[in-house]
């Protein structure tokens, strides 16, 4: 197997390492296309994308409708399961 010794300076070392780099930065990029390319197939077959909702849009509702009663919105959080931003 191919190592590259890194604990003397000079170089090969130098090349060594930025070919690493460039491979791992090559890599970094080729993620993003084929996740980019997923995420435009998902739509176009008319699936969601990114992260699912916490709250369907009437609990979120209630919620809110709640916290303008004067509930405490950590304690509307905290009986829903979520956390306090999640009702913002």
């Amino acid at each position: 197997m191919l190592t590259a010794d890194t604990s003397e300076l000079g170089p090969g070392t130098d090349m060594a390492i930025a070919l690493l780099a460039m491979f791992a930065q090559m890599e970094r990029i080729y993620m993003l296309e084929r996740a980019a390319g997923a995420r435009t197939a998902k739509e176009a077959r008319g699936l969601p994308t990114g992260r699912p909702a916490k709250l369907n849009a009437t609990t979120r509702a209630g919620a809110a409708q709640r916290i303008k009663d004067g509930a405490i919105p950590e304690q509307v959080a905290a009986e829903l399961g979520v956390s306090r931003s999640t009702l913002y």
